[in-house]
């Protein structure tokens, strides 16, 4: 080590005598700079220049320090360097490694009382979040704004309402203990009980079920309060040493107080609802299916029988890569096979539960009690991420969440302590799902598949494991710049962010302006490929009479058929259903690459007479609904003056020709499926207005089940 090396030993050696009273917080401030990236590849900011050169001179008054030192690892006195690991930007600071010692040497120089603070996480999120707290009070308390009608000044105010995440993240910005804490549930006051793990260690697991009846009624939970979870938390930090902090923090499951109960819209915990997308998704649904497949830290099924074989699964794991192409891509995300489990995420685990495993799990447990166990799951998600939920409904909700989770127990935990590793936290969070909807509304309001989505954007800009946060401030920052010049310059055509066609308000406008649309036919958008004709071959006129006899009451003979259906008609290759509705595809028009997915299989309603096999009653008629494969959507002509137009200007029809599938409804098992089975049938006309949706289908041997999202059946939809 050369003399100025030694010079800093020396140096070193003293500091733990001087008065380091605030010398953690100079340690953040000093990282303020570098938020969105923590190492930056140079170094010509003066005013970092002016900031680090003051923090050192406070730190220590040599002027052999005020050197620039540009390596970015060293090893001083045996502490490892490394700017990362303290968000330090090489060569900002004078003397960084001085800076390092002095951070690892706070330990020894800061009190016992000061030291639990430096080392807490919220310190950190206070120090990183204040501002942002200080900002929503003002919000909170109304910024000037004007008001440009009424030409006059007026308070607007924005209000923070809810915070919601993964159960980690959520203990910790709750200044709660968590899912491993002696009272685990940051909504009620239930109490967990030791229980084995897979590796033979201790975890704390919350069940209904306890053996020496200490459980808790799950239709009466204790419920914690606003006003408790403050006095608790206060009570903690009141405490006058770290041993009495952590005692008191054990025995409520809250060791402080959260930064948002400065804001007067934060209730806790109601402001902290229940997550469904981590609760469920990520957790809860992969659990069942490492359960049935005995992959779950290696549990059987002990006495009961639940386990499916794993030929079966590989089986299913085919149907559900097969299903992509017969799937449109408005459903959802492809599902991955089961043996590349990384590859799942919170929306394929999703749309594998709510598309495709009532379906393909169908007969294929030994006992149809485990089929109809999660179909109960099913259908309580359905419900609780509805659009809107009637508030007449909520008891019902709760009942069977309730009975949901005690059967779940009775199945995999079987009141053995051996199992009780299957009782999870997450389990447990189910029972509090109804108190977030009647505080917060329907589960989609608060789920976290917005922020994961971009999470995944901000992941994908990461391009060097050397400098990641410069990666992510530098895309963050260009994407910010371009949706400015994007709305500025009304490039939204050339700027769109990889978002799909008529995924935004003005894609939709853009779509109805180019579309044709008919007044006869409101809620239906006809779009191109519009440029072929259609030739009417003999089986199609032959359909086409038929409709016409049905709809206007006419025998269509050979001669007026000619008379009423042209050669050739108009034809669009594609239609939307609006206000929301399905993109469908004519696929006699509009081919499908070996790559897409199919959008040409939908449902319809037709009147069908109740009474028809009665010759002589008077038909009573009421909606059903078929499925096929729209082949054919194009217009017919109506000539003035005719059997069908009466009227002396020309009117139109938009027919569709659909084969048809001979489709069978079960409703067995509290949860109703569709299919079909082999081929589709030979086709029919119908009019345009008449097609509801678009549907998805899983191919399983010789049989096709329907996925109607539309319906009961599966109506989950992403926001």
């Amino acid at each position: 080590m050369d003399q100025s090396s030694d010079t800093q030993t020396v140096e070193l050696e003293e500091i733990p005598e001087l008065d380091l009273t605030g010398l953690w917080e100079q340690v953040m401030q000093a990282r303020t700079p570098v938020d969105l990236g923590d190492q930056e590849l140079t170094s010509g900011d003066s005013n970092s220049g002016t900031h680090s050169a003051r923090s050192s001179q406070v730190l220590l008054e040599n002027s052999e320090f005020e050197k620039t030192i540009s390596d970015e690892s060293a090893d001083i006195d045996g502490v490892e360097y490394n700017p990362a690991t303290y968000g330090l930007t090489p060569q900002s600071f004078v003397c960084q490694q001085l800076l390092v010692k002095v951070a690892e040497l706070a330990s020894r120089t800061i009190g016992p009382d000061d030291l639990e603070t430096v080392r807490d996480f919220n310190f950190f999120v206070r120090q990183k979040t204040a501002p942002l707290i200080d900002e929503l009070i003002e919000l909170a308390q109304g910024v000037e704004a004007v008001d440009v009608v009424n030409e006059e000044l007026f308070a607007l105010r924005a209000h923070v309402l809810s915070a919601f995440g993964d159960l980690p993240a959520m203990a910790k910005l709750m200044e709660f203990i968590g899912h491993n804490g002696r009272f685990p549930c940051r909504l009620c006051k239930i109490m967990s009980i030791p229980g084995r793990t897979a590796k033979d260690a201790t975890h704390l697991y919350c069940p209904l079920h306890r053996s020496d009846d200490t459980g808790l009624d799950p239709y009466d939970l204790p419920l914690r309060t606003h006003q408790e979870c403050l006095d608790k938390g206060y009570n903690v930090l009141q405490a006058p040493n770290d041993n009495t902090r952590a005692n008191l923090a054990t025995e409520c499951g809250i060791k402080g107080v959260t930064l948002l109960a400065r804001l007067s819209s934060i209730r806790i915990p109601d402001s902290f609802p229940v997550e469904a997308m981590h609760l469920v998704w990520i957790n809860l649904i992969p659990q069942l299916a490492d359960l049935w497949r005995e992959k779950f830290n290696g549990l059987d099924a002990g006495f009961e029988n639940y386990l499916i074989h794993g030929l079966i699964w590989n089986s299913m794991g085919n149907m559900c890569i097969d299903s992509t192409g017969t799937t449109p891509s408005s459903f959802g995300c492809a599902v991955p096979h089961f043996k590349n489990r990384s590859h799942f995420t919170a929306e394929s685990w999703s749309r594998w539960a709510i598309h495709i495993a009532p379906n393909l799990l169908r007969h294929r447990f030994m006992d149809s009690r485990y089929y109809v166990h999660f179909v109960q799951l099913v259908n309580l998600m359905n419900k609780c991420t509805d659009r809107s939920i009637a508030r007449e409904e909520l008891p019902a909700i709760r009942r069977g969440f309730v009975e949901w989770v005690e059967d779940f127990e009775q199945i995999y935990y079987q009141h053995d302590p051996d199992r009780m590793q299957v009782c999870t936290t997450n389990v447990h969070y189910l029972l509090h799902i109804v108190e977030s909807i009647e505080r917060l509304g329907p589960l989609p309001g608060y789920w976290a598949f917005p922020m994961e989505r971009y999470c995944s954007f901000i992941g994908a800009s990461v391009k060097s494991r050397r400098f990641p946060y410069t990666n992510i401030a530098r895309r963050v920052c260009d994407v910010a710049r371009l949706c400015i010049i994007r709305e500025i310059y009304d490039l939204r055509h050339i700027i769109s962010f990889g978002q799909t066609r008529a995924s935004t308000e003005e894609d939709l406008k853009i779509e109805m302006r180019d579309a044709d649309v008919f007044k006869d036919y409101p809620n239906q958008l006809f779009l191109t490929p519009r440029s072929e004709r259609l030739t009417v071959t003999p089986e199609l006129r032959t359909q086409i009479g038929k409709y016409l006899a049905t709809t206007f009451d006419i025998r269509v003979n050979k001669r007026l058929g000619k008379e009423l259906i042209p050669e050739s008609l108009r034809q669009w290759g594609r239609m939307r259903i609006k206000d929301g509705g399905d993109l469908i595809q004519a696929r006699g028009y509009h081919k499908l690459r070996w790559d897409g997915r199919d959008a040409s299989y939908v449902r319809y309603e037709l009147a069908t007479d109740r009474l028809a096999h009665l010759p002589n009653a008077d038909p009573e008629f009421y909606g059903k609904s078929y499925y096929g494969q729209l082949k054919y959507l194009f217009e017919l002509p109506l000539p003035p003056k005719s059997v069908v137009n009466p009227e002396d200007e020309p009117k139109s029809l938009i027919l569709a020709f659909i084969l048809e599938a001979d489709t069978t409804v079960d409703d067995d098992y509290s949860y109703e499926v569709a299919w079909y089975d082999g081929s589709l049938g030979s086709g029919e006309v119908v009019d345009a207005q008449t097609i509801q949706c678009a549907i998805g289908r899983i191919k399983d041997g010789n049989r096709w089940w329907i996925i109607d999202r539309s319906s009961d059946l599966a109506h989950l939809e992403f926001v």
